[in-house]
């Protein structure tokens, strides 16, 4: 490479520097320093971040194989279940489940994941007696629903319960949030990263394949829509993984190493390619729901009307709007178990390539004095960064917030220009 072309590079930024006062420098560093800093508070503000996942989730589906359901089935407690089969109790009648259970169990669906609830009613954090049943409440129909996990891992059936938990301030730490099947052996004791031991109790023995085939993962759900929930801390020597992540591993144990405890991000599953079938289908066998059912991973939620407002019960904010809980944990299994995941630029490495692009921004319009030029050179870059942002998202899933300091250092251009 001849010597003279770096040579004339670097002569050129030494020109354009020498060109420009030390206040027109500092304030071109100030304006990077704060428009970098207050982006990401910009964007809430003005309600940016739903266009970036917007943006993330048809980038994906332009990207990805054709996305539909391929591993998991949702049963849906629709408002009529809730009604009918439930009672219209919350939380909803734990012998309900029990009947959904064994329904799947005698569909031979081979694993059956739980999206509900059950920590005792005064969400009590002191830890649980295994056989003391004192404080558990509705004593039979939790029974029901006890027997019936116990006589489906026994059949060879892989059973996920959910488990709650709650961040411990000032840590990146949770803890667990007792629930009510621990007072019956279930999920006593983290044996290995996001694996569970159940002992069974007193009335509700397990078998050792029945202690194999239960598991359970936490259900909360991560800030941000387009994360797959990794395995989290928990204070103690073992990592909990979450409800999709224990689904996944249930099909294939590798998931737990593949997802770990980094940042994955994933795309939605739109919800015409994942029609959830309705608890009173199952129980009722409509042949149709059994079929389908019956080769997947099944995620059991609700979705009955909430009392209080027009709308379903446990919606959340997705990539593709508002959707129920069930559903976008569905997403997340699918994610792991179709591949579609995508690992995201370390905040340090996108923070320094925003510098560094700032810093080139700064230095550009400074190389050029005319207006006009200024105004073709920001809409040459803004096309340049359209591309280059495509590019980022393809492969790295991740949004360079470079283009508030794009405007902003063009503006300090302009204003220096007139100010001279």
């Amino acid at each position: 490479m001849d010597r003279a072309v770096p040579k004339s590079l670097f002569d050129r930024l030494v020109a354009v520097w020498r060109s420009k006062s030390r206040r027109y420098w500092l304030t071109a560093a100030l304006v990077l320093a704060v428009t970098l800093y207050g982006t990401p508070w910009v964007n809430e503000q003005l309600g940016l971040n739903s266009v970036r996942y917007h943006l993330f989730q048809i980038t994906g589906t332009l990207t990805a194989r054709p996305l539909r359901a391929r591993f998991t089935k949702i049963v849906a407690i629709n408002n009529n279940d809730y009604i009918n089969g439930s009672k219209g109790v919350s939380p909803v009648n734990r012998a309900y489940l029990g009947h959904i259970v064994t329904a799947l169990k005698n569909n031979d669906v081979p694993i059956i994941a739980l999206d509900f609830i059950f920590h005792f009613a005064d969400r009590r954090m002191s830890p649980v007696r295994v056989g003391d049943y004192s404080s558990v409440g509705n004593r039979d129909e939790v029974d029901t629903l006890i027997k019936a996990v116990i006589a489906a891992a026994d059949d060879n059936k892989k059973i996920i319960l959910p488990i709650d938990v709650v961040p411990v301030d000032g840590s990146d730490s949770y803890r667990i949030v007792p629930a009510i099947y621990q007072a019956y052996g279930i999920c006593t004791k983290l044996v290995a990263d996001g694996v569970w031991y159940s002992s069974g109790a007193p009335g509700f023995e397990l078998s050792p394949k029945a202690q194999k085939n239960i598991n359970c993962g936490y259900i909360e759900l991560p800030f941000d829509p387009r994360q797959i929930p990794p395995l989290i801390d928990v204070n103690q020597n073992r990592r909990i993984a979450s409800l999709s992540l224990a689904v996944a591993a249930a099909r294939d144990p590798e998931a737990l190493k593949v997802v770990g405890s980094s940042t994955k991000y994933t795309i939605s599953l739109p919800p015409s390619r994942s029609e959830p079938f309705s608890a009173g289908q199952l129980i009722r066998g409509d042949e149709k729901a059994l079929d389908a059912l019956r080769p997947s991973a099944v995620i059991v939620g609700g979705t009955w009307l909430a009392h209080d407002k027009p709308e379903p019960v446990d919606l959340h904010e997705g990539l593709i709007g508002r959707i129920s809980g069930v559903l976008m944990h569905e997403n997340y299994t699918e994610g792991i178990l179709d591949e579609r995941l995508v690992t995201p630029l370390p905040d340090w490495v996108r923070f320094a390539i925003e510098a560094i692009v700032g810093i080139a921004f700064a230095i550009a319009f400074a190389a050029f004095s005319e207006f006009w030029m200024k105004l073709l050179l920001l809409v040459g870059i803004a096309v340049s960064l359209l591309l280059a942002q495509w590019l980022a998202f393809i492969l790295f899933a991740s949004l360079l917030d470079v283009f508030l300091p794009l405007v902003s250092l063009a503006l300090h251009s302009v204003l220096e220009k007139l100010l001279e």
